[in-house]
């Protein structure tokens, strides 16, 4: 990622506008602004209102953002901005969270995704008191936007992830519209488990491998 990110959010009335910025290889909230939602006549165009909301937020950190020429038809960043978008107007992305233990590795995924505007559908882990038939039903049947998968501390023992990437590949979860599409899925967990995970769900899933959100017992990301 670059060192800058833009992320919008458009909801049914407004448009938010949030910018991170990379500092000692995290990245940090510097700024939020937000413009009217532009989805309805007269504009019907969703992107007037992403523009503004951008546009208002160069103005409030006295930054620029876009290149010279950018336009509500055409968005062009700076080489250094990546942009991202999303919309919460249906109520956000269905998110099923896969973690090692509930109060530990799902307890931070969890976070992650309320923090992410998203919506929980379920989480899932060695102990949630459901049997594993229980679970595979429950992953078969909840047709989540995302999944996002975190578990174990970096170089602790993995044979737990191992067992719920496996549970979750016999699951077999699929996109709401697509029959055969790839369910996005964000694997977030012990580093050593990262071949297994690539090895396993690499032709299942559309596979994203960030840093461990948790990657020690007392560090939380």
């Amino acid at each position: 990622m670059k060192k800058r990110i833009v992320i919008t959010d458009i909801g049914s009335t407004t448009t938010k506008a949030i910018l991170l910025v990379k500092e000692d290889d995290k990245y940090h909230l510097k700024g939020l602004a937000n413009a009217v939602t532009t989805v309805e006549k007269p504009f019907e165009d969703v992107k007037i209102g992403v523009y503004n909301s951008i546009k208002d937020l160069e103005k409030r950190e006295g930054i620029s953002l876009f290149e010279a020429g950018s336009s509500e038809e055409e968005l062009k960043f700076l080489a250094d901005v990546d942009y991202l978008t999303t919309s919460s107007a249906g109520g956000g992305l269905q998110i099923l969270v896969v973690g090692l233990t509930l109060f530990d590795s799902a307890k931070s995924a969890e976070r992650a995704a309320f923090g992410a505007g998203g919506v929980l559908l379920d989480t899932i882990a060695i102990n949630d008191k459901r049997s594993t038939v229980e679970q595979l039903d429950l992953i078969n049947s909840s047709h989540p936007d995302i999944i996002l998968f975190s578990g174990g501390t970096d170089g602790g023992a993995f044979s737990g992830v191992i067992r719920l990437a496996e549970t979750l590949a016999l699951g077999k979860p699929s996109p709401k519209f697509s029959i055969n599409g790839k369910v996005p899925l964000i694997y977030a967990g012990n580093v050593e488990a990262q071949d297994f995970v690539k090895t396993l769900f690499g032709s299942q899933f559309d596979l994203s491998i960030l840093p461990n959100m948790r990657p020690t017992m007392s560090e939380d990301s």
